[in-house]
């Protein structure tokens, strides 16, 4: 294995002196990183070359992984548009085992030239059967099934559209918007009968929410949002305050046409705090499954503690950091109405919480996001470019070699970055640990990121919760 592509002097010649006295009966694989062209031309590769065969099988970057989503999905006879081919590379983020799944599933759907078939027609009809049983528990009336077969014929429709190889992004919105239509559905009139005294509305949120046309990614047209909200909602509550509840769907928006459109990955959040801001809420809760923003992930270390409150300024940062609880872009709406936010855990509503407003205590504030099983190679453009005293390293995801020690990233986010215990030199003392030491990546803007070997991770961040002020 070279994992560097590069044997070095010695390496060098061992192999071009096995490669010159080898019999017809002896078989050497050599895996190597990516060779560049000047390794190419010295002696030990021209022999490999010469007597052997030379298999290149590099990596994509991300401008070819949508040629490269588009060729899988031709040899399955599927014409699927650019801008289908162009979302799914977003979502597989790089990861063609994922990618090779998503294409194998809709093959399922999307045989050349079929029509609608029985499996996919069963695969329909177990999920509207799903959704009608569970009105029938509820006790539903007429209302409801009428709008569950309503959206049940809608499916249909677009099952029919993706098997005559109408796969557009505008078509994808439409199908994602179908669950949470289909689930609003159904807990209003669960809310309707556990609370009769309560004015319980479903609202369309495409009605309400209203975006440009970037399907898979839509951005929200605030001005148009408030005006929407205000007109159609704004006198309900004026008139039964603290009565009415209404029930909506996240994620989901429409554009000036009337067409369906998509927030992007964990809209929901997002679309809850375009309303907060329209209707100029007093507060907004956000139900997770944690109890609110902890220190840092509780499956790394089990001892993370809830953070009581934060700023929007810090919980912005923890949330672009990677944080999987507070979808970036949520607290934007929100910050510019000064709303405060309270994240939550569903299932234990009266446990603590954290709360992000604009005047928060940060005295014992700190915050670390993790990400583990990365590698630091020479050459890696999909990845983090990272300067060391010798050039540049780069982070990634995924390495040729298996030899090549894997690291985790760990930013901890405080207003006390290089002061006091978060200095440096503090730091650096206390967590060297062996042949990979605590390598800073960056120190600025109250964010301290740096590297350490993955199997230390866990350890390191129970060393730093006993060593940070909480």
């Amino acid at each position: 294995r070279l994992p560097t592509g590069k044997p070095g002097e010695t390496g060098s010649k061992a192999l071009v002196e096995f490669l010159e006295h080898c019999g017809a009966d002896t078989t050497l694989v050599v895996l190597a990183g990516r060779i560049d062209k000047r390794a190419q031309s010295t002696k030990w590769f021209k022999s490999i070359e010469q007597i052997g065969v030379v298999v290149e099988a590099r990596s994509l970057s991300a401008d070819q992984l949508p040629q490269w989503i588009q060729q899988r999905f031709r040899r399955l006879g599927i014409n699927a548009t650019p801008g289908a081919v162009e979302r799914l590379a977003y979502f597989s983020e790089g990861n063609l085992m994922a990618a090779a799944q998503e294409i194998r599933k809709l093959a399922a759907l999307l045989d050349k030239g079929a029509k609608l078939d029985e499996e996919s027609l069963e695969a329909l009809d177990k999920i509207w059967e799903r959704h009608f049983g569970l009105a029938r528990d509820l006790g539903g009336d007429q209302a409801l099934n009428g709008i569950i077969g309503d959206l049940f014929g809608e499916g249909k429709m677009l099952v029919e559209k993706v098997h005559e190889g109408t796969l557009s992004p505008e078509c994808m919105d439409q199908i994602y918007s179908l669950g949470e239509r289909l689930s609003s559905a159904l807990f209003t009139f669960a809310l309707e009968t556990s609370c009769p005294d309560c004015d319980v509305r479903y609202w369309d949120a495409r009605h309400l929410v209203k975006t440009n046309s970037d399907f898979g990614k839509a951005t929200p047209l605030m001005d148009e949002i408030e005006k929407e909200v205000q007109s159609s909602l704004g006198p309900l509550f004026q008139k039964n305050i603290g009565r009415t509840v209404i029930v909506t769907q996240g994620f989901i928006g429409s554009d000036s046409k009337g067409r369906t459109t998509t927030l992007g990955r964990e809209g929901s959040d997002f679309s809850a705090a375009l309303l907060a801001a329209a209707i100029e809420a007093k507060e907004l809760r956000i139900w997770t499954d944690v109890k609110g923003i902890l220190t840092t992930d509780p499956r790394l270390f089990s001892g993370a503690k809830t953070i009581p409150e934060m700023n929007y300024e810090m919980a912005t940062k923890v949330a672009r950091l990677g944080a999987k609880v507070l979808f970036p872009e949520t607290l934007a709406p929100v910050q510019e109405k000064g709303i405060p936010v309270f994240v939550g855990h569903s299932l234990f509503p009266q446990s603590e919480g954290t709360w992000i407003k604009k005047e928060a205590n940060l005295e014992r504030f700190f915050s670390m996001v993790v990400k583990k099983d990365l590698y630091l190679v020479e050459d890696g453009p999909k990845g983090e470019k990272v300067k060391t005293s010798t050039g540049f390293l780069w982070l990634v995801e995924e390495a040729l070699s298996h030899e090549l020690k894997k690291v985790s990233k760990i930013s901890i986010v405080s207003p006390f970055i290089g002061k006091g215990l978060l200095d440096l030199e503090s730091l650096n003392e206390r967590f060297f640990l062996g042949s990979l030491p605590f390598f800073v990546i960056s120190f600025k803007d109250d964010v301290l990121t740096f590297l350490v070997e993955n199997d230390s991770c866990e350890s390191v961040l129970e060393d730093l919760h006993r060593f940070l002020p909480c």
